[in-house]
């Protein structure tokens, strides 16, 4: 829909509704992301000028061109950069999702040189710790290689003759007929050995190695340095043709892992024209149209806490999340509404780093938005959060000051300006990382539910929405 204010107000859009795998959009272009289910959902976007608000919904329509093949279990679309020092590696702990006994991993990489070793992609520990069944994927020199393990033995698939400075997009598939290696869309190496990942544990690393871990701890070295983009695990292999179709830019992609921003496997249905009036807001239905701006989605599908420090998502600082406004969307589900649980932070303790913190929490049944700028602190609340319910919060932030939406109605607002662009904190999914010291990793207060739809985008607040057609 295109909002306009009749007072020239700008104007805040939410949107809800969206199916799993489709992030809580930004303002002006595409709807973006990789559905993790099919189906047509009634999608809300709701424009509110900080006194007055109107609603628009329309059908969104997410049709399978593969049903029954391989689903996303981790998507992560956005370009990460790699400095080779252990802040920048991306370390996340072990997900039931990827208890998968055939699967495929696949991303795109540029190095910045090929000297010595360099950790690419890896679930992994040492030797045959827990059992095996880890893979490695990882640079030697100017060699991409992949490390298989079944529980007892190791082999090593080979590509030769990577440049600096050139993009290669990388597929490894596993399962009972073996594992292959493909790069660029070709397959170029494969071994007969079995791996299986139902009973593998281990932190994933993005970026660096984690060969040398204990079982089920976390822990790595050989940190990357250039940028690994459309970072992607499937839970089956996917087929030549694929991959092929990956690597080219997903043009005959099956919905489940389209790496277009707007799949043809999406139909968008606007309502009929027409026009409202509500006390000084003009309100278009004429067209219907989102646009999405990610610094941050980790996932397809589902996060899930079991309020042990284990299942939290613990994220370095990297310069996309230095935005001066912003949104942190995402929905939640809570097992229980007990004490303090945190659900998203990039926060460290009272002012350190020159504040600009942000931490969303339930604070047993309250949804809690601590607000702080470089001196002072402000609280958002929503009050009634029950346990075993969804629901969908966006935070937006910026010079204008911070709001707080659930479930695409604003409910909460303040005019303190925080501005991410000076924050250098670590970001916590299903943590509170208030008390951690300013740049260093640290968190309390687990969560135990499940978080999707996580994301970190810039949003640029104005006053109107336009449509394109999917």
């Amino acid at each position: 829909s295109a909002f306009d204010d009749a007072e020239g107000d700008d104007l805040t859009d939410v949107v809800s509704g969206l199916p799993a795998g489709i992030p809580q959009p930004g303002l002006n272009g595409i709807l973006a992301g990789t559905p993790a289910e099919t189906g047509t959902f009634t999608v809300t976007v709701t424009a509110s000028d900080g006194e007055f608000s109107e609603t628009d919904t329309f059908a969104l329509t997410i049709e399978d061109d593969n049903p029954g093949g391989p689903s996303l279990v981790f998507n992560d679309p956005s370009a990460s950069v790699f400095d080779g020092s252990t802040g920048s590696a991306i370390e996340l702990p072990h997900q039931s999702a990827y208890e998968i006994d055939t699967g495929t991993i696949a991303f795109s990489f540029n190095a910045d040189n090929t000297s010595g070793q360099q950790g690419l992609f890896t679930k992994d520990a040492k030797n045959f710790q827990g059992g095996g069944n880890h893979m490695l994927v990882y640079l030697k020199g100017d060699d991409l290689l992949v490390r298989v393990q079944n529980g007892t033995d190791s082999e090593v698939l080979r590509f030769d003759g990577i440049q600096a400075g050139t993009f290669y997009d990388v597929a490894v598939t596993f399962g009972p007929s073996g594992a292959t290696l493909w790069v660029d869309g070709n397959q170029v190496d494969s071994d007969s050995i079995v791996t299986n990942w139902s009973d593998n544990v281990e932190f994933i690393q993005w970026g660096a190695r984690g060969w040398g871990s204990q079982t089920g701890e976390a822990g790595f070295d050989a940190v990357f340095e250039g940028v690994i983009a459309n970072k992607q695990i499937y839970d089956g292999e996917l087929s030549a043709g694929q991959i092929a179709s990956l690597a080219a830019g997903g043009a005959s992609a099956p919905a489940s892992f389209s790496t277009q921003l707007a799949p043809s496997s999406f139909s968008l249905t606007a309502p009929p024209p027409a026009e409202e009036e509500i006390e000084g807001a003009s309100v278009s239905t004429a067209q219907t149209s989102i646009a999405a701006a990610r610094s941050f989605a980790p996932d397809a599908g589902t996060m899930v806490f079991d309020g042990t420090a284990a299942t939290v998502v613990e994220l370095s600082h990297r310069p996309e999340y230095e935005l001066d406004q912003g949104l942190v969307a995402f929905t939640f589900n809570a097992a229980d509404t007990d004490g303090s649980q945190g659900l998203f932070s990039k926060d460290a303790k009272f002012f350190d780093g020159g504040g600009n913190h942000l931490l969303v929490s339930l604070e047993g049944t309250t949804l809690t938005v601590r607000l702080q700028d470089g001196s002072s602190s402000e609280f958002l609340t929503y009050e009634g959060v029950r346990a075993g319910v969804n629901y969908d919060v966006a935070v937006t932030f910026g010079p204008d000051g911070a709001q707080l939406s659930v479930n695409g109605v604003e409910v909460d607002n303040s005019l303190l300006m925080v501005d991410l662009g000076q924050n250098t904190e670590y970001v916590q999914w299903g943590a509170r990382g208030e008390d951690s010291q300013t740049g260093e990793a640290g968190f309390d207060s687990p969560f135990e539910g499940s978080i999707s739809n996580a994301e970190i985008a810039p949003v640029e607040l104005e006053p109107s929405v336009s449509t394109q057609q999917m």
